[in-house]
């Protein structure tokens, strides 16, 4: 999608590690897209199986989706008022647009809120 001058792309967050891979583009800004099963997330963060950093890593993962998605009643998912604004804020200034892509990154890997 462009918007401008901006090219933009949704990026799959996977939990399959060989989706991971590859590297940043510089022309590019990746809007990130978890695809979670999010009652795992949220069994995982609560059971004494785990240990307490990993639980409160799943937690700031949920918490995360949470502040920047939304699902709907049918099972899909969109983006929520914090991340689209987050962009429409961002939008003239592509480098602070590119720093705010990495925090929601950073914090959907389960690091606290930045």
């Amino acid at each position: 999608m462009r918007v401008g001058t901006l090219d933009f792309q949704i990026a799959k967050i996977s939990e399959r590690p060989e989706a991971r891979r590859g590297r940043p583009s510089k022309v590019k800004i990746d809007v990130p897209y978890p695809v979670w099963d999010l009652p795992r997330l949220a069994h995982l963060s609560q059971s004494t199986r785990v240990s307490p950093m990993n639980r409160q890593r799943y937690e700031n993962q949920l918490n995360a989706f949470f502040k920047y998605y939304e699902e709907l009643e049918n099972g899909f998912v969109v983006f929520g008022e914090n991340f689209v604004q987050g962009i429409v804020s961002n939008l003239s200034r592509p480098p602070t647009l590119r720093q705010f892509m990495s925090d929601v990154l950073k914090e959907l890997s389960g690091a606290k809120s930045v």
